[in-house]
Parts: C-alpha cells; sequence; structure tokens
C-alpha cells in the first residue's frame, strides 16, 4: 500500500485546508473596449494594492469567458470555472454589472510510495457555497446603499465607484472561509423557541406598534442572537441577521462564538452603552435626550413585492433589540410614541428570559 504522509503546508492542529482569497472584484463588461482604456471595466477590485496589469487581465479574461460561454447558451450565464488550484465564481448582480471571486484550493505536500507530491483537497471548496457568498456580499451591499444601478443613474458611477470601496474594502478581508459549506452561508439565522404564550405576546406586540403608525413597515425582535420575530423577506433577514449578530449587537451583548466565526463581519457603528440595560438604548436612533446624537441607518428592504428605502432605528433593552424599519424620516415625535410601548417590550423581554431560564432547569 502507498504511503501518503503529509510533510508541509502544516501547523499545530495539522495540515491547513482553509481556502484562500485571491481576488475579488466588481465589473461592468461593456465599459472600456477601447484599446487603453480596459481599466475602466473595473468598479472594484482586491486586493486594491494589485498592480493595474494584473487587474486589467484578470477582468479581461473573466470577460471572455463570461461572453465564450454566453454564445453557447444565452439563457443562463456562466458561474464557475474550476481547475486543480483554484476555483472562480461569477455573478451577474444586475444587467451588465458582475462580481467576480477567485479561491485558491488548499494544498499539502505529502509523501506517496517514496515520492513528494502536491495534493489539492478539492472537496474543501464548496462551489455553490462560493456563490452564496457572491449573493451574500452584492444583498449586503444592497441592503445599506441600494442597487448599483440606481446609485449611477443617481449620482453617477464614479460615486458608485466610491461606495463600493468603502464598503468591501472592510467586507471582504472579513469573509471566513473556515468551515465553508452552503449551510454556513445560507442557515445562519437561529430561532429562540419559545412557549405559544410568549410567543403571541410578541405577536400581538407587533401588531400594535404597525397599527399606531402607518409608516413602520417592518418589525424584528431579537433576543441575544436569536430571532423572536421577523416581518422581513426570508433573503432580506439573512442579511440583516448577518448585521446585527457581527456588528451592531455585540456592542451591547455577548454573540455566541460559533456565530461569530461563520458570518461576515460588517463595521461597527459606535453607540454608547447604557449604564442600566433595563433603561435601554438606541443602537441606531436618537438616544434619550439627545434626538439627533445617533441618526437612523438607511435600509432597503423588501416591502410588497417592492423594494423600498427606509429608515432603521435599533432599540435595545434587558437583551432584547427591536429593530424598526420606516419608511419616512425619524423624527422625536415618532420616536416619543413609541417609547410610550418600551414598558410592554420590556415585560416581553422578562417573559422570554424567564421562559429561557425555566427551560434549562428542565
Amino acid at each position: 500500500m502507498a504511503e501518503k504522509k503529509s510533510v508541509s503546508n502544516v501547523d499545530s492542529d495539522g495540515t491547513d485546508l482553509r481556502p484562500k482569497l485571491k481576488n475579488f472584484f466588481i465589473f461592468n463588461p461593456k465599459l472600456g473596449n477601447k484599446e487603453g482604456e480596459e481599466h475602466k471595466k473595473i468598479l472594484y477590485y482586491y486586493p486594491e494594492d494589485e498592480n493595474m496589469d494584473t487587474k486589467v487581465k484578470t477582468v479581461g479574461l473573466t470577460t471572455a469567458i463570461i461572453a465564450f460561454s454566453g454564445s453557447f447558451n444565452p439563457d443562463e450565464s456562466c458561474e464557475a470555472i474550476v481547475s486543480k488550484k483554484k476555483k472562480q465564481v461569477f455573478f451577474q448582480a444586475e444587467p451588465d454589472l458582475w462580481i467576480s471571486m477567485t479561491v485558491l484550493v488548499p494544498h499539502a505536500s505529502v509523501i506517496i510510495e517514496g515520492e513528494q507530491v502536491t495534493e489539492y483537497f478539492d472537496d474543501t471548496v464548496n462551489k455553490m457555497a462560493l456563490q452564496g457568498i457572491l449573493k451574500l456580499a452584492y444583498r449586503t451591499f444592497l441592503l445599506f446603499h441600494g442597487f448599483f444601478e440606481d446609485i449611477i443613474d443617481l449620482v453617477g458611477q464614479s460615486s458608485l465607484v466610491q461606495q463600493l470601496s468603502d464598503f468591501y474594502s472592510t467586507y471582504v478581508p472579513s469573509i471566513n472561509f473556515k468551515d465553508l459549506s452552503i449551510f454556513t452561508v445560507y442557515e445562519g439565522i437561529q430561532f429562540l423557541p419559545l412557549n405559544t404564550a410568549v410567543f403571541m405576546k410578541a405577536h400581538q406586540f407587533v401588531n400594535k406598534l404597525e397599527s399606531q403608525n402607518k409608516y413602520l413597515k417592518r418589525v424584528v425582535i431579537m433576543h441575544h442572537n436569536q430571532l423572536v420575530w421577523s416581518g422581513l423577506e426570508r433573503e432580506d433577514m439573512q442579511v440583516f441577521y448577518n448585521y446585527l449578530t457581527t456588528s451592531l449587537i455585540p456592542q451591547h451583548g455577548e454573540v455566541d462564538s460559533s456565530m461569530k466565526q461563520s458570518l461576515v463581519k460588517l463595521p461597527l457603528i459606535s453607540a454608547p452603552p447604557p449604564s442600566d440595560n433595563s433603561k435601554g438604548v438606541y443602537l441606531l436612533g436618537p438616544n434619550t435626550g439627545e434626538l439627533d446624537a445617533l441618526k437612523c441607518k438607511l435600509a432597503h428592504i423588501v416591502v410588497d413585492g417592492e423594494m423600498k428605502r427606509c429608515q432603521l432605528a435599533v432599540y435595545n433593552t434587558m437583551n432584547i433589540s427591536l429593530c424598526l424599519f420606516f419608511q419616512t424620516d425619524v423624527t422625536s415625535k415618532v420616536i416619543k410614541k413609541l417609547e410610550s410601548t418600551y414598558a410592554e417590550l420590556r415585560s416581553i423581554a422578562q417573559q422570554i428570559q424567564d421562559f429561557k431560564n425555566k427551560s434549562k432547569a428542565t
């Protein structure tokens, strides 16, 4: 039997089987078609310090692959190119606007029948999971900035290029390729199991909020890193959950370490912690007595089948986070009207904690 023993590319835990990101870029294949203007295709490229010749060649080759594959089947775009050493995936985010990413397949030197050879661990890089990462990267940008095309139409392509750089220069390096699987990308939401009485009280609370404010379009309730209630569409909730559990809520409470490992970390939003958790604090939105201290965040979500621009406010009390999506500017009048319901929210938070304590005891 052939002897097979790893002799390099190992650490104290054994062979490093983590895929490595080679590049990530956003481009428009219809641009830069004149000689010397090829760089105009590129809207964003990571690593940003890559030399321009390499960027142009990579994007040019990708453009050619997409065009070539499209000539055989115009109705289906090319999704991936796979070789022994790397996998490149493509995603057409919007008409003429593409996102692509290349990942290096992990490898190790092994001894087989007395010879040292390089073995590639292809099964550690799931093509569908890579596609999921591209789609999540796009939808996360979409949530907070809107469609690429809309930005170009409203403020121009140069503004889009700047927004892409500002966002993805932080986002892309934080993509975690450890334990890469389709479940990590798509099934990251943890739901909080509740008894009927507590769930119905949360449901009634949401109905009350929405009936009192016609501009309140959607509500999400979290307890720590677990979802209690969501009025968002599934894909919007997956993106929003990632944002909450890796960026916003960790400033106010602990997030399960497994969730930190599996999700993409986004830039933190500075928010002062309250001195007394029972009093509550706005993680996004106004602070009590300082109505302009923290602004709401712009969010784009699906409402009744259409993408809508909303103002997002997040209020946290007793480890429960109330996320409110308004289709209007959030004024002090709106906030004061909401605050009359926060005693009921704290009651729900207490019931949830009592239920969890009881469940642990049994």
